[in-house]
């Protein structure tokens, strides 16, 4: 019997320099994937570009070419303009064919050679250049019907579809991970480009998913509801399987420890309880709904520092003006955009409590994280936090700031037991989930 081979996309978190919670778990499933493999079972990760699917191997060096960012790609923003407007599936396969097909980049790319355009606005049109010969153009592996295809990484902006189609016309499984449907529930939290490129992207995968896998039953949930609507309103109907799978809670992102800068174990120091907030700067995340209950906390007379530990993101210009103005930034406001993984260590070990205020989450990383190492959880009130907390944290209602000032303030009044870990999955034990559910869920466990 042919060995089966479970190929899994790291397109983007290879060789990236950003560490946010996508890129974290695709880094670490492919971190104990060796560990899993199996005499009869291969693990394969693998990237896309336009010219097909590519065998990747842990260690080299990333390629030096990386998938353009979020909107600034002129080809990929007319995809998503002329799918949006027409959502057929005759136009889907246009717009994104292969540039060896007959498609839209085949017949721009036909049409800048007759055009007196400069070269370099050419270019920049199709980013690709020229389409390749055929024969170099198929994808570079061989799949057959005992092979599985997961999509695990966050390939949104580019265009992966005629890769797995080819591979799903040769038997080929096909899984996709959703990590949330955020853009679909709360759109007025996320960026407007990415609503564009995450509905497109979603909606082709509905022609070629044989399964969709998620990171907790609430997503599952939330998944299977979408695609029942989506079938439900263009009259389909064929067999799908849903699942999900946990994610980790060890803090190992990296092989070697690294250096904790002075700054930070000072905030620590003294009687003052320190709460961190661990996530990038966003509007879902509701910094400034915490920043809200701390300034009703500090003009109170209440005594409490709070550290936020998160990379920059959009929509936060105001926020971050707010924080590096407030009176108390420097005294009981930290701020750090750049806290290496051991550093995250010491936050999560000698905080008071780990504050986590999202509106909306897939999984909510930091929650395990700080139940691992023993930290108390003060969180919001949504759906997929009473599942993963189990009943382990404090929850406050997002209808004001004063809930969440009055459960800090409980926080600090109560008598603090010794730090106990919480159980929780390793990645190790976490990725043999993940590889299991996969299994189940392509019918080939």
């Amino acid at each position: 019997m042919a060995r089966r081979r479970l190929f899994i996309d790291c397109t983007f978190s290879l060789g990236a320099d950003f560490n946010t919670g996508i890129q974290r778990v695709v880094r670490q499933i492919l971190r104990h994937l060796p560990a899993l493999e199996q005499t009869e079972l291969e693990l394969i990760p693998v990237r896309f570009d336009e010219q097909g699917i590519h065998r990747v191997h842990l260690g080299a060096t990333p390629a030096p070419e990386s998938p353009a960012p979020i909107g600034r790609e002129p080809l990929n923003v007319l995809r998503s303009a002329l799918t949006h407007l027409l959502p057929y599936e005759e136009v889907r396969r246009f717009a994104y064919a292969p540039s060896w097909e007959f498609g839209l980049s085949g017949v721009l790319a036909s049409s800048l050679r007759v055009l007196p355009l400069p070269l370099p606005l050419a270019s920049r049109v199709l980013r690709a250049g020229p389409p390749p010969p055929a024969p170099s153009s198929a994808p570079s592996i061989d799949f057959g019907p005992t092979d599985i295809l997961v999509l695990l990484d966050s390939s949104w902006t580019i265009n992966v579809w005629p890769s797995v189609r080819q591979a799903r016309e040769l038997g080929t499984r096909v899984v996709v991970t959703v990590y949330d449907l955020i853009p679909f529930s709360h759109p007025e939290t996320v960026h407007g480009e990415l609503r564009v490129y995450f509905k497109n992207w979603y909606d082709l995968s509905l022609y070629y998913a044989d399964a969709y896998i998620c990171i907790s039953k609430t997503v599952e949930n939330a998944v299977r509801a979408w695609v029942a609507a989506e079938w439900n309103s263009r009259g389909w109907s064929r067999p799908i399987q849903f699942g999900h799978f946990y994610l980790g809670s060890d803090l190992a992102y990296t092989t070697v420890p690294s250096a904790v800068r002075p700054s930070l174990p000072q905030q620590f120091e003294g009687q003052t309880p320190v709460f961190a907030m661990v996530g990038t700067l966003e509007p879902r995340k509701n910094h400034a709904f915490v920043l809200d209950a701390f300034d009703i906390l500090w003009n109170s007379g209440v005594d409490a520092k709070l550290l936020l530990a998160g990379g920059r993101g959009w929509n936060v210009d105001a926020l971050r003006e707010r924080i590096s103005s407030h009176p108390e930034f420097g005294k009981r406001l930290f701020l750090y955009h750049d806290l290496n993984d051991t550093e995250l260590e010491v936050a999560y070990r000698k905080s008071r409590a780990l504050i986590f205020a999202s509106v909306a989450e897939g999984f909510g990383l930091p929650l395990v994280e700080a139940f691992k190492e023993g930290l108390e959880v003060i969180c919001s009130n949504i759906e997929v936090f009473r599942e993963i907390a189990l009943g382990r944290a404090t929850f406050f209602e997002l209808d004001s700031p004063r809930h969440l000032a009055a459960a800090v303030r409980d926080t600090i009044a109560a008598q603090r037991a010794p730090g106990v870990r919480q159980q929780w999955l390793s990645w190790r034990e976490s990725t043999q989930q993940f590889v299991e559910r996969v299994l189940e869920l392509a019918h080939l466990s």
